[in-house]
């Protein structure tokens, strides 16, 4: 659901980063980007996740008091 808001570069970075566990400079070598642009990509990717999870959930769940 939330990967078709990113472009594929964006969406990349993210995934070869948080779930590959490669590091920012590694993706940024294999995508011909910046590191910096990497670590960028991945933070609104993983913001934007978040966002969506706490939609999912239940509101004593998403917003505990």
């Amino acid at each position: 659901i939330v990967k078709k808001e990113f472009t594929d570069q964006s969406w990349t970075a993210f995934y070869r980063t948080a779930i590959d566990g490669l590091t920012s400079q590694q993706v940024a070598a294999e995508l011909g980007i910046t590191a910096l642009a990497v670590r960028k990509a991945k933070s609104r990717v993983m913001q934007r996740l978040k966002q969506a999870l706490g939609e999912c959930l239940p509101p004593s769940i998403a917003d505990p008091a």
